[in-house]
């Protein structure tokens, strides 16, 4: 009887093991949920998808190279604290020769089919031309996302969702045995460069991020919002409605 108990405890103890931790025994991920798809894009393709910037600027085609962009859908968090699923983009370059991971931002995308997890090739992953590694969040409202509002210009509800993206695509890129840098940059423009600052501001609030920030690029973006308001009604004019 106290072998039987012994073999029953030992098999018990194997099966937590088992359920908290992955294969190698690293933690089952947080953040990251699934891949949605993924696809490598030949420096062929590349050009044949923009073709009005690579025929108007032929010395940009010395840049391109063959890239993988993979869409994943990870945990984050709505307006009212309660746990969704939302969807991003991973590049990086198909040669393996990674110096650097550049956080971007995309700038202000209006269908739903224009999610960056859709298009996948998108214009705003331009640094992984230059070898890094470029992490992008669809925002709330798009792509696992897109039966949500989106919360535009939103700074918190869009700090916290891209801060979410960049943890959960830490988590695959290392199940993927990728040899991650201890700092990363920080990029974007226009809705990008607000959710630069968001995305910034949020980090310095989470307790324990992994990563340190070496770099941060916003360009164009809302950063005050009451004179960004007066600006326009001292002027009387709006280029645009």
């Amino acid at each position: 009887m106290t072998k039987k108990l012994f073999y029953f405890t030992c098999i018990f103890c194997w099966f937590l093991t088992s359920c908290s931790d992955d294969k190698e025994g690293n933690p089952l991920p947080r953040y990251f949920e699934s891949v949605i798809q993924e696809k490598s894009f030949s420096t062929q393709e590349i050009k044949s998808v923009y073709p009005e910037i690579f025929n108007s600027n032929p010395l940009l085609s010395a840049f391109i190279n063959d890239i993988h962009v993979v869409a994943i859908r990870y945990r984050t968090k709505n307006a009212f604290g309660n746990e969704i699923s939302a969807s991003g983009i991973i590049a990086y370059p198909s040669s393996g020769e990674i110096k650097g991971i550049t956080g971007m931002q995309h700038s202000t995308y209006f269908l739903k089919s224009e999610a960056p997890s859709r298009q996948l090739l998108v214009p705003e992953i331009i640094p992984v031309f230059f070898n890094r590694i470029v992490i992008m969040a669809d925002y709330l409202g798009f792509g696992a996302s897109e039966s949500y509002s989106h919360p535009f210009m939103h700074s918190d509800l869009t700090g916290r969702t891209c801060t979410d993206m960049l943890l959960a695509a830490r988590e695959y890129l290392i199940s993927e045995d990728f040899q991650l840098p201890d700092a990363i940059t920080l990029a974007g423009y226009s809705q990008g460069g607000s959710a630069t600052l968001a995305l910034l501001r949020e980090i310095e609030n989470t307790p324990g991020f992994p990563w340190q920030i070496d770099h941060v690029y916003a360009g164009g973006g809302v950063y005050d919002f009451t004179a960004t308001f007066d600006h326009f009604l001292e002027q009387n004019y709006m280029t645009m409605p």
